[in-house]
């Protein structure tokens, strides 16, 4: 009886500490999502946007370009909103600048990457 109060009693806490802590980077994953970023290298025509659902609802990207053409922008929400079909982008290696050129409304903007620790934050 006191084996079974013992690990029902350990459910509960490992559950509760789940749930606290969801939606929270480590510190290890925070920092390799933002170096990850930062070495990622794109450039072309945007032709497409999605967000996939069978994938952890990343936020896609899909260029015209054949040698890269779908990238994923996980945690770049506000990028990722801003981004039109149409729209040129460019980003080098060793940056955190995005380049957006949308010819429609004669824009050229430079996008700086944010990052934050919590999903939920945007």
């Amino acid at each position: 009886m006191k084996l079974k109060i013992t690990l029902a009693l350990i459910v509960i806490i490992a559950g509760i500490y789940f749930i606290n802590t969801r939606g929270e980077y480590s510190d290890e994953d925070y920092f390799k999502a933002i170096k990850r970023h930062k070495l990622k290298t794109f450039e072309g025509r945007v032709v497409k946007k999605y967000i996939d659902e069978n994938q952890h609802y990343f936020h896609k990207v899909v260029f015209n370009n054949p040698y890269q053409n779908t990238i994923h922008l996980d945690n770049q929400i506000a990028l990722f909103k801003l981004i039109k079909v149409g729209d040129s982008l460019i980003k080098e290696s060793g940056s955190f600048k995005v380049r957006i050129i949308r010819e429609s409304k004669n824009l050229d903007t430079i996008y700086m990457m944010r990052f934050k620790k919590y999903y939920n934050e945007e």
